[in-house]
């Protein structure tokens, strides 16, 4: 058999592990010491960790799934380029041999660009200690390293934070599961291009009335953007953010940095503000919206909701739409924007062209996953959006 073709059946096995991996994503051994012999046995138990992980290295590969010619001419483009050597077709995806695992993140993202989606087979390593909390018990152990299946969106080297639940065994770290990066926050200034301004009229709904209020909305033929979540505090640690998902299971969907997500159909606000309120958060319930076309429609939506005991009223802004640069840069990195588009409640200087705006916002990678708040720089004291939420703003989507 010819040397090229045992390559190609090696790199299709190591599709098969990767679909392996996949499943077992999180099964590790620790490369801690033995149990200790003698003396009373640890405690077995499980928990959190939040730690640092290196990008240790990645192998000279990744897999592809998708199809298509613009996936085909970006594969071809990479092996014109020196940055790829073969590819080997698998069930379900390809393998794409690498010149150099380093160039992972690279191939990653031009493959990416034509709608494929990438895998790659990393090592990560955790900080050389590990604190793990549980339910009625904490303990700090040795840290390891282990490979795993990822999206190669960091370069090698890289130190990116993440958290996963962990079980530990007579003092030992012996596997994880649940593992995630968390996206670092990052604040800075932008310049956006300003594409219009006007003067806004709206209905304000209250918070607990969004879910009795959509049918009504929708009936006047209203657009209705019903903010299903509560704005907590920004600062809060993953740990505390961990503790308010755990507590507000009732009603909670999920918990990020500044909101946490509840159901649509959840209403009692005295309940979420009692929970939230004990793990010292201060809880803001922000107003859905319904956008009218003119103020004789908005006073006739208000006063059906009114009359259905259900809390509205009248409320006029002056807002600005703006678009983000396709890339905002900071601390000599790039972060891609995706050309994004906000609207501000927001007055700008007769003639201008663009807004100065502070902004922070999630990165993963050379990504943002999410904007967490923009406001007019110069301008802090009129920062609020027409929701008068200060975490999120409306995308394009939404505006």
């Amino acid at each position: 058999m010819d040397k090229k073709d045992i390559y190609k059946l090696f790199a299709i096995g190591i599709a098969a592990v990767f679909m392996i991996e996949g499943i077992a994503l999180g099964l590790m051994s620790s490369k801690g010491s033995d149990s200790p012999g003698g003396g009373a046995a640890l405690p077995t138990f499980s928990g959190q960790a939040s730690t640092n992980m290196t990008i240790v290295y990645y192998e000279p590969y990744i897999i592809i799934s998708g199809s298509g010619p613009e996936i085909d001419k970006a594969k071809q483009a990479l092996i014109d380029r020196g940055v790829a050597t073969y590819e080997v077709q698998a069930s379900g995806s390809s393998v794409l041999n690498l010149k150099s695992g380093k160039d992972a993140p690279l191939a990653a993202a031009e493959m990416e660009k034509a709608n494929a989606t990438v895998r790659a087979s990393a090592t990560i390593a955790t900080s050389a200690r590990v604190r793990v909390d549980g339910s009625d018990l904490s303990t700090v152990v040795d840290g390891t390293s282990f490979k795993m299946q990822m999206r190669p969106q960091y370069e090698e080297g890289s130190i990116v934070p993440a958290s996963f639940s962990a079980e530990v065994q007579n003092g030992q770290l012996v596997s994880i599961g649940s593992f995630a990066f968390l996206p670092s926050v990052i604040a800075a200034q932008v310049r956006a291009e300003l594409s219009a301004a006007n003067q806004t009229q709206y209905v304000e709904i209250a918070w607990e009335g969004r879910a009795d209020a959509k049918p009504i909305v929708q009936q006047q033929g209203a657009a209705y953007k019903e903010k299903s979540y509560i704005i907590i505090d920004q600062g809060a640690t993953t740990s505390q953010l961990q503790a308010a998902l755990a507590q507000s299971r009732e009603f909670a969907t999920g918990v990020q940095p500044g909101v946490v997500s509840v159901r649509n159909g959840f209403t009692d606000r005295q309940k979420a503000a009692s929970v939230l309120g004990q793990l010292n958060f201060t809880p803001q319930f922000p107003p859905s919206l319904a956008a009218v076309n003119s103020t004789p429609e908005a006073e006739a939506l208000v006063a059906k909701l009114q009359a259905q005991g259900i809390g509205a009223k009248l409320a006029q802004a002056k807002t600005v739409k703006l678009k983000f640069p396709d890339f905002i840069e900071k601390d000599g990195k790039r972060y891609s924007s995706a050309g994004y588009e906000v609207e501000l409640e927001a007055e700008v200087p007769q003639n201008a062209s663009s807004m100065l705006l502070d902004v922070e916002f999630e990165a993963s990678g050379g990504s943002i996953a999410r904007f967490i708040s923009v406001k007019p720089a110069a301008l802090p004291s009129q920062a609020s959006l027409p929701s008068g939420n200060q975490t999120a703003a409306l995308n394009a989507s939404e505006s």
